[in-house]
């Protein structure tokens, strides 16, 4: 009898919330993955545009320093330069990891949303349960 319970309750469950509440969380949260990989792709491409140029600025920078053998002699602009370069470079990869990470999060929503599928073949047995 308590199977029969649970069931029943499973069943109004399905019914108050409904298919259609879920289809909407799921379109939601697609639409919200779809937005962030539009914003995604956008800092990967300026990403990339601002690695080959601070790439460029590091490979100055140590043809510099490999043309002068004496690095105390060095200016401290050249020094300050690298380190700004660095810091930048370690905030691109800091912004990156941080969008991949809501990624992950809407993809993990997204996964344990019930398929339409799964609802009706949950929803025939009880519907069965429920007419006996």
């Amino acid at each position: 009898m308590n199977v029969v319970k649970q069931l029943y309750i499973l069943q109004e469950r399905i019914n108050k919330e409904g298919a259609d509440s879920a289809a909407q969380k799921l379109v939601s949260l697609l639409t919200s993955l779809k937005d962030l990989k539009k914003q995604e792709n956008y800092f990967q491409s300026n990403r990339d545009t601002k690695h080959s140029e601070l790439q460029d600025d590091i490979s100055e920078l140590e043809r510099k320093i490999t043309n002068d053998c004496d690095t105390e002699n060095l200016p401290d602009e050249l020094y300050h330069s690298f380190s700004e370069l660095i810091e930048k470079v370690n905030l691109m990869k800091k912004e990156l990891a941080a969008k991949l990470r809501e990624i992950v999060v809407l993809r993990r929503q997204i996964d344990d949303l019930p398929c339409q599928s799964e609802v009706i073949h949950f929803k025939r047995p009880l519907v069965a349960l429920m007419d006996v």
